[in-house]
């Protein structure tokens, strides 16, 4: 560049610094907050590893006026370096889940019963959890209450009775569909820091995009964290929404009403609406005799 072109980038620089900084002294005098630097992200995975759970970190500063990219911008920066030490989370106590409406809970003794692994770190396990746990976890406490009051509180059934029981009603006609790919579970993994820039907490879980399904077998799927049911293998699967053993669940309620099943090859949760199969379902029960 030219010097009177330089020049000018320069005290155009230095104002833009200048107004800044002045920005920065005035929150600072109210008793706000303000970021004079960061540093570069930096791993504790040797703290957490360690046996005595301690780890020395170096990292370098730059002021937040040096992060932009510029031929003009002075590099303001320190080093620091700071001893930290990891405190292991205390044995987790599961809490007693008082919904008779499980979330997202797998049936025990399934076919869904599978082994997961991590492609690479062979020491790495999974366990087994339901959608009450994980949203505790996730500190999603509000979310368990409304499930609570819309569901334990509903007026229309019994609140000792589970969701998983028959409905109060004398007769139930089930129409679905299936054999559509559908999403059964999915495998998380712990985040190792949970603190955005804006010191905003991210959420404690994340889709482990390295789980590996141990076998194929069942007709099971697992991509990018997420675990889905075909209708290879197991015979079938869901309408694209909800697994084919949730919606075949209601065959358990014959000897408690009378049960009428309809499934539908290839429809989908919501297009089955406007199923013509749907339809004629509908027409021939209603206009049925019995």
């Amino acid at each position: 560049l030219c010097l009177p072109c330089t020049l000018t980038g320069c005290i155009v620089r230095k104002s833009y610094e200048l107004t800044v900084d002045a920005a920065h002294l005035t929150a600072a005098a109210v008793g706000a907050g303000t970021n004079v630097a960061r540093s570069a992200p930096f791993s504790m995975a040797s703290a957490i590893t360690s046996k005595r759970h301690d780890a020395k970190v170096k990292s370098t500063l730059h002021h937040v006026l040096d992060e932009e990219p510029s031929i003009f911008k002075s590099q303001r920066k320190a080093h620091i370096s700071a001893r930290l030490h990891w405190l292991p989370p205390m044995d987790v106590v599961r809490p007693v889940m008082r919904q008779t409406s499980p979330v997202a809970l797998l049936p025990k003794g399934s076919a869904y019963t599978m082994s997961v692994r991590h492609h690479k770190k062979k020491h790495v396990t999974y366990d087994i959890t339901d959608g009450c746990e994980l949203l505790s976890n996730e500190g999603m406490g509000t979310t368990l209450a409304l499930i609570g009051d819309r569901y334990e509180k509903d007026e229309m059934g019994p609140r000792t009775r589970s969701a998983a029981d028959a409905p109060p009603v004398d007769r139930v006609v089930a129409i679905f569909g299936v054999n559509r790919p559908t999403e059964l579970g999915a495998v998380y993994r712990r985040r190792c820091i949970i603190v955005k820039d804006d010191h905003r907490v991210q959420k404690l879980h994340t889709l482990d995009s390295s789980a590996r399904l141990v076998s194929n077998k069942g007709g099971l799927s697992l991509k990018g964290g997420i675990l889905l049911e075909t209708e290879k293998g197991a015979g079938k699967s869901g309408d694209g929404t909800v697994p084919y053993w949730s919606m075949n669940h209601c065959r358990s309620w014959k000897d408690s009403c009378n049960l009428k099943v309809f499934e539908l090859q290839g429809a989908d949760h919501r297009e089955i609406l406007a199923d013509p199969k749907f339809h004629q379902i509908i027409i021939a029960y209603v206009t049925s005799k019995s």
